[in-house]
């Protein structure tokens, strides 16, 4: 699923094993917010490449949400190879996928995604600025994990078996790493994670109360409330 120097669970099956769907049931909301940053750029890409692709869907939702008139082509990337068995299904005329590191062909990209990839990466300094140069423009979501709900439910510890997520991020040490790493902002916006939570009465309740605490102090939730992330738009 990830970059070589992350944990061998998503080439040995063992992430599958946990997360059988591979979050597909995420994608159609992760592309309509990925087709918002897209609109931050100064044209509309015709090439996209989306690194640690998993299952591929959030691509064919992209194939499918862009206009119809688009002819934007997508290359999806995973060491994985259970995630790239799952994303065939989903390969097109204008979408395919690769087995591998993205650094494994020297195709360069207009845009390059990096959806809920880096807090996977044991060195993410070493992998932002490896990927640097395979695109014009970058589109980060970053889980916003350091807050204090996770800190008192010990979602750090839950999110890290079952997800693997070796690092957690403020909105303020996730840009700064970006910025160290060499890349410059265009634009950033919250994204709101917990919408994807399964409808029942408890998720109804927490939703609510999640919207409730964002709207009265949209900032400061980022530090009191879990579910939510930062979608970055930057250029290297």
């Amino acid at each position: 699923m990830k970059h070589p120097t992350s944990s061998p669970l998503y080439v040995d099956g063992e992430y599958l094993q946990k997360n059988p769907t591979w979050h597909v049931e995420d994608s159609p909301w992760k592309a309509a917010q990925i087709l918002r940053a897209l609109s931050l750029l100064p044209r509309p890409p015709r090439t996209i490449c989306d690194i640690g692709c998993g299952a591929g869907e959030i691509l064919r939702q992209l194939e499918l949400q862009m206009p119809p008139e688009s002819t934007t082509e997508f290359v999806g990337y995973d060491i994985s190879p259970q995630a790239i068995a799952l994303a065939r299904s989903r390969e097109s005329l204008r979408t395919r996928f690769v087995q591998g590191d993205a650094k494994s062909d020297e195709q360069h990209f207009d845009v390059l995604l990096c959806i809920d990839v880096f807090e996977h990466i044991e060195d993410y300094f070493q992998f932002l600025r490896s990927i640097r140069s395979k695109a014009d423009y970058f589109v980060f979501h970053i889980p916003l994990e350091l807050n204090c709900e996770s800190l008192l439910r010990n979602f750090l510890i839950e999110n890290r078996g079952l997800y693997g997520h070796l690092h957690q991020f403020t909105r303020d040490t996730a840009l700064e790493a970006l910025q160290e790493s060499g890349y410059s902002m265009i634009g950033e916006f919250y994204t709101h994670g917990y919408e994807c939570m399964p409808d029942n009465f408890h998720s109804r309740i927490t939703k609510r109360v999640r919207r409730t605490i964002f709207r009265a102090l949209p900032r400061v939730s980022t530090k009191l409330i879990n579910g939510l992330h930062v979608m970055v738009v930057a250029h290297s």
